[in-house]
């Protein structure tokens, strides 16, 4: 189940707490947001040992245009900063 923005609505961590609880199969939720959850301040329930972070680069310019970039050649290179 893939959940976007999931720190609007910090009520479903419980839930999801609870389910990982019964079911420790990895894989079964995929949660995106724009917030880093560990520093949410309405956060109880923190998945500590349930989840994996992982931070992702933005889109480019090239990639939102659906245009050939040298983004990914540059990253695989070391040449960015």
């Amino acid at each position: 189940m893939t959940l976007d923005e999931v720190q609007r609505v910090p009520e479903l961590f419980r839930a999801i707490k609870l389910s990982v609880d019964r079911d420790r199969r990895p894989g079964r939720f995929l949660l995106t947001g724009s917030a880093d959850l560990l520093l949410l301040p309405r956060l109880n329930e923190s998945l500590a040992g349930r989840i994996e972070i992982l931070s992702l680069h933005p889109l480019t310019e090239a990639e939102k245009n659906r245009a050939p970039g040298a983004f990914l050649a540059a990253l695989l290179a070391g040449d960015l900063k």
